[in-house]
């Protein structure tokens, strides 16, 4: 057997004899962990068979983080890993014939955030100076939004969209309120037809992104982001963007191109650093991902949670070093 174990995620390849019989079966088991080597509950196993006659057994795994799944064909199968608000992985195996295949550990890493917009944290304060007729509703609105009162917010919103149907601080705003409802197909609705009216303005698009992301659709935030990627070309943030949404969807080699656009339109963004560095620790390029991790280390403003990933994968990669 041979295992290349990578830091933040866990990518194996086990090769044992294998062979599909008559009637006869196997049986697999292994471990689920987080980033910081705790057992994770509830992540969905699919064990999807990739040889002549596929088929598909799906486990969930226990609160130990732990899955077994007993009397399977035998054979080559590709183990995929799901949880909300995780990044998916995948593992290919070959199972063996009439006894037990223990996988080695397997780590899932927490989706990685999409940057947030100027106008996220509290949407957007007030609308176009053409329509200041409309400031008294909107400003109630808002007010309403930040107390917790969504229901209220949506009425003023939607009575605000009757006098001004296509204004598109309003379907932004109710699209953030849905949002915040985790009323997902609204939400999304309405910052489609705030990219509808705005096209080449990116806040609709990584707010849409961040629905998407917190729904545990990061195939159509990717799809989303490379879409518009031609018009947002030399957009520091919506490179980021689309380098983190590739990353989130397993796409390292499209995701490290991004954020070396991004760091060249934005050499300010330090989360860059982070990243690259991680995404070469992956590729097994020890000296560049040293470098980008060093880099982000000596930087300021860095997130605590990858700043201390960031020392951790620093010390552990020194360690190794002749």
């Amino acid at each position: 057997m041979r295992l290349r174990a990578m830091i933040g995620t866990a990518t194996g390849f086990l090769l044992l004899a294998a062979a599909w019989g008559h009637a006869q079966t196997g049986m697999v088991r292994g471990k689920v962990v987080d980033d910081q080597g705790e057992p994770l509950p509830d992540v969905k196993v699919e064990l999807q068979f990739t040889g002549e006659r596929p088929q598909k057994f799906v486990r969930t795994t226990d609160k130990k983080g732990g899955f077994v799944r007993l009397g399977i064909p035998a054979g080559p199968y590709k183990l995929t890993f799901s949880k909300e608000g995780y990044q998916s992985h995948s593992v290919d195996v070959s199972l063996s014939l009439g006894g037990l295949s223990e996988i080695p550990a397997v780590t899932l890493k927490k989706t990685a955030p999409i940057r947030a917009s100027a106008t996220e944290a509290g949407a957007i304060e007030a609308p176009a100076p053409e329509l200041e007729k409309l400031k008294d509703g909107f400003a109630r609105a808002i007010e309403a939004t930040k107390a917790g009162h969504l229901d209220e917010a949506e009425a003023v919103y939607k009575e605000l969209l009757t006098k001004a149907p296509d204004l598109p601080e309003a379907h932004f705003n109710l699209g953030y309120v849905y949002r915040l409802k985790k009323d997902w197909a609204a939400s999304e609705a309405e910052y489609r037809r705030v990219i509808q009216l705005q096209p080449d303005k990116v806040d609709s698009y990584s707010s849409l992104v961040a629905v998407y992301e917190e729904n545990g659709q990061p195939e159509k935030a990717r799809e989303l982001l490379s879409g518009a990627a031609a018009r947002f070309e030399n957009d520091a943030r919506f490179q980021f963007n689309l380098g983190v949404s590739d990353l989130n969807t397993g796409r390292s080699d499209e995701a490290e191109a991004a954020f070396r656009k991004a760091a060249a339109l934005d050499p300010g963004n330090i989360e860059v650093h982070f990243h690259l560095g991680t995404i070469a620790v992956g590729k097994g390029k020890t000296d560049e991902a040293v470098r980008e991790l060093e880099a982000y280390v000596a930087g300021s403003g860095q997130k605590p949670q990858n700043l201390a990933t960031a020392r951790a994968i620093l010390k552990a990669l020194k360690a190794k070093s002749p």
